[in-house]
């Protein structure tokens, strides 16, 4: 899902600090902590209705985008949204631990009817249903997942600069079940679960000692919210 797709839908979230245009400078900030001045790739797992996609091809010095979004209606909307610029690509399949079919969770939000499901997830709701109860969980779909070092592997991709992780909950199976690429990721944005949302989805910590032990240091902490937040990783020098 979308980053701001998730605050404007969610009305216990509502008060979300970064504007769209706080967005791009974070998005700038991630460029500079790689180092690189250009030929930035960046993979973005979740990419929802292409909010963040859209700010992503803008950025300066970066010339690759592989965004993958498997719920439909939000694939869809990011195909439209994502077609006037040349250095994005699309994958309708999920990431997780290995190639094959998955349950797809699909929300919709009672108080946004009509928008996209940015809570929707290959993880089952748990504690999400009551700390959002306004955000259902009626709905399933079939999807295809891929491992990410096997999708790197049959599309050439070489190396991956800035993973943007925007999972619920999903984030740590993409990553640990993908060792290849996981080397050669110098930023790592990736949404964080300080409560049991979804199932078998590690807490922060947890997954924060991971990152850790796998040569990156926390840089940021966005954690305004009880249940759930975004961190900033990077490879440490």
């Amino acid at each position: 899902m979308g980053i701001f797709d998730f605050f404007s839908n969610n009305k216990q979230k509502s008060e979300f600090p970064l504007q769209r245009s706080e967005s791009m400078m974070l998005k700038e900030k991630l460029v500079q902590f790689t180092g690189k001045s250009n030929g930035i790739v960046v993979m973005e797992a979740g990419a929802s209705g292409g909010e963040d996609t859209v700010e992503w091809a803008r950025v300066n010095g970066v010339t690759k985008i592989y965004a993958f979004e498997p719920e439909p209606k939000s694939f869809e909307t990011l195909k439209t949204k994502t077609a006037p610029f040349n250095n994005v690509s699309l994958s309708s399949l999920g990431l997780g631990k290995q190639k094959g079919e998955h349950t797809f969770y699909i929300s919709t939000n009672e108080n946004a009817p009509g928008s996209l499901g940015v809570s929707s997830s290959i993880k089952e709701p748990l504690e999400h249903l009551s700390f959002h109860p306004g955000i259902k969980f009626e709905e399933s779909c079939t999807i295809q997942i891929v491992n990410l070092d096997q999708w790197a592997a049959e599309h050439h991709v070489e190396a991956i600069d800035i993973a943007w992780l925007d999972m619920q909950g999903g984030e740590f199976d993409v990553l640990a079940s993908s060792p290849r690429m996981l080397a050669t990721m110098k930023v790592i944005f990736t949404e964080v679960s300080l409560k049991p949302m979804y199932k078998d989805a590690p807490l922060y910590m947890e997954f924060r000692k991971w990152l850790e032990s796998n040569g990156f240091e926390v840089v940021e902490e966005i954690l305004p919210w009880e249940d759930m937040g975004n961190v900033i990783f990077r490879k440490r020098q």
